[in-house]
């Protein structure tokens, strides 16, 4: 559950940080790449020394925009989860609501409980099954089925949402 209220994408007190490189110049190359932010003189030297790396320098608007994604859903969900976990009589770790701010956006919240659920109950849903994948993921069809008609309707409502976000300033 700690990673559900968790919103230091970029473990802000780590001598390191490695992270998938979600960028367009990166993702379409089968071999991948890894983005590592180093705050640590001593760790930039021994990476830097390493002829097995290949290393090259980028920006830090673009290690921003590379894990734009998971910041949208560890910062702009963070509200939901909080409050779904504060539903189901969890207390959940204080949050640092000063660092972001949600966009509104129509079916965020279906698509975050659905998440939720899932994450939820998967584990009781695995017990279950004893074992077997094949009826695992029959008991977690109904779920990931429910995810995807709240996405879908997120997906429908995109026009409608970006029209509000503009009128609401978000």
């Amino acid at each position: 559950m700690a990673c559900d209220f968790c919103d230091d994408v970029f473990a802000e007190c780590a001598d390191a940080v490695f992270m998938d490189a979600w960028l367009p110049n990166y993702s379409s190359d089968w071999r991948g790449h890894s983005i590592m932010l180093i705050r640590n003189s001593d760790l930039s030297s021994l990476f830097s020394s390493n002829d097995e790396c290949y290393l090259q320098s980028i920006g830090i608007n673009q290690v921003v925009r590379s894990q734009l994604g998971v910041l949208d859903d560890k910062r702009g969900n963070m509200s939901l989860r909080y409050n779904l976990a504060l539903d189901a009589g969890s207390k959940p770790p204080p949050r640092r609501d000063h660092l972001w701010r949600a966009p509104f956006q129509l079916g965020r919240r279906q698509v975050v409980t659905a998440q939720w659920n899932i994450a939820r109950r998967s584990p009781h849903l695995w017990s279950e099954a004893n074992g077997s994948y094949e009826l695992f993921l029959k008991a977690v069809g109904l779920l990931r089925t429910e995810m995807g008609r709240a996405k879908q309707r997120m997906a429908s409502a995109h026009y409608f949402n970006s029209m509000l976000r503009r009128l609401l300033g978000g």
